[in-house]
């Protein structure tokens, strides 16, 4: 990444480019497997930060490092028959880099929709319409987007409350096994949000 844009590169090209002064990397890690631990020791990673970026992380988390500060962020997502998973976005800043990493994931949910903030992102660098400068900048640009995703999950539960409230106050529950459904959903819903806000 430099004034011009992204640039995409191969994974063996990551010790030629701490060799440049301009610009920085993007490293984009859409599933852990065994290129990434060694990836992230050659960056200088703290051990701590490829654990947590190895296993799943419950609640959002930031911590600093000499050269390095490690985030961790969910955003949930409406799967099926009123599941609701949590979509992990880890983010390791450097000064001359930015690693992003994915889940884990679970099996159920497409890889794209653990994707959405970051292939935004870049797809917006693609355009022409974002230029970051530097990693802290494409940083807040992809966690403003999974903020965003997160205030639409709420927003579209509280549009849902006003008509289940009708629902329970008419008196008539035509079908009740849905709506115990709707609330169930609606309350693991504000529960990932308190814990992941």
């Amino acid at each position: 990444m430099d004034a011009s844009g992204a640039h995409p590169r191969e994974p063996e090209d990551v010790v030629e480019l701490f060799a440049h002064q301009d610009g920085f990397f993007w490293v984009d890690v859409p599933l852990w497997d065994g290129e990434s631990e060694p990836l992230l020791l050659g960056l200088g990673c703290h051990p701590m930060v490829i654990e947590g970026c190895r296993q799943r992380n419950h609640v959002p988390t930031v911590h600093g490092y000499d050269d390095h500060v490690f985030v961790t962020t969910q955003c949930p997502f409406l799967g099926a028959v009123g599941h609701v998973h949590l979509l992990e976005l880890d983010q390791i800043i450097a000064h001359h880099f930015l690693v992003t990493g994915h889940g884990p994931i679970n099996p159920d949910v497409e890889q794209a929709r653990a994707q959405v903030e970051t292939d935004g992102v870049l797809a917006r660098i693609e355009a022409g319409r974002f230029r970051p400068a530097t990693p802290v900048e494409l940083s807040y640009a992809i966690t403003s987007a999974v903020a965003r995703r997160q205030s639409g999950l709420v927003r579209d539960v509280a549009l849902k409350l006003p008509g289940l409230e009708q629902q329970v106050m008419s008196s008539q529950l035509r079908a009740p096994e849905a709506l115990l459904e709707s609330l169930f959903l609606i309350k693991r819903i504000i529960e990932l949000i308190k814990t992941i806000t």
